[in-house]
């Protein structure tokens, strides 16, 4: 049984077969685009279920292709990506340019980690449209719901709503009766704050990550407040996680 479709935007042939040939092992099916135009028309007709996209493309570049997915007012906008990144970008240059990737690996790239990651994404993607913990709150205009954390991490929550591009208001309250309440757009962290106190995104972060009980709401709305600081929601996770684990 296929374990779903990836799509591989990649402009060398002989790369592009070695990723396809691992993937193809995993049981996944595997298309194969050379370019970026060519590849975002394949990916507005037939959304595949997860991309791995090379920066560096013949005729314009990776980051060309995903900003324009994100973007986008249709389903593909929420496809997880893979990016290769060349080996001499800095790990800043690298975080800026894969802005909108849910992942990115420094070329050429391990394939055991390129198999590893797309099936992490894909397999994340299937859990949670099987999640049945999410439970819609509002019948009508964008869907509010709500969750448990014993069932969904935080994590599992913020990722979804990068991928989907969703904008609004994630509170959470732990067991302790505190809440805390972030608000995301566009792929950032706007503002966070702990029980009506402004805090520092990472330090809420650090707080609310590794809670496996209390509850979460995510409230779909225009956030009026105005980023003066961008803190991609994926790479400040990262950061927390990393902070955490130098404590430990």
């Amino acid at each position: 049984m296929s374990e779903g479709v990836v799509l591989i935007i990649d402009g060398g042939e002989d790369s592009a077969g070695r990723f396809a040939a691992a993937l193809r092992e995993e049981g996944f099916q595997v298309k194969i685009s050379g370019n970026a135009r060519d590849a975002l028309t394949q990916l507005q007709q037939f959304p595949p279920d997860c991309v791995l996209c090379d920066f560096d493309l013949p005729d314009i570049d990776g980051y060309w292709v995903v900003s324009r997915v994100r973007a986008s007012a249709a389903k593909v906008r929420a496809v997880p990506f893979v990016m290769l990144m060349p080996s001499s970008e800095s790990i800043a240059r690298m975080q800026d340019i894969a802005d909108g990737a849910d992942a990115y690996i420094e070329k050429p790239g391990e394939t055991r980690e390129v198999v590893a990651q797309v099936s992490a994404l894909v397999g994340m993607i299937a859990r949670l449209k099987e999640r049945e913990s999410l439970t819609a709150v509002s019948a009508s205009g964008p869907t509010a719901f709500r969750g448990d954390l014993s069932q969904m991490s935080l994590g599992t929550l913020l990722t979804m709503l990068d991928m989907e591009r969703r904008e609004g208001t994630v509170r959470i309250d732990d067991e302790k009766n505190n809440h805390m309440v972030v608000e995301i757009k566009e792929g950032s962290i706007v503002s966070a704050t702990v029980n009506g106190k402004k805090t520092p995104s990472i330090d809420v972060l650090r707080r609310a990550l590794g809670l496996t009980g209390g509850r979460f709401t995510f409230q779909p709305g225009e956030i009026k407040t105005k980023l003066a600081k961008r803190q991609a929601i994926q790479h400040l996770m990262l950061e927390a996680m990393r902070l955490e684990d130098e404590e430990a």
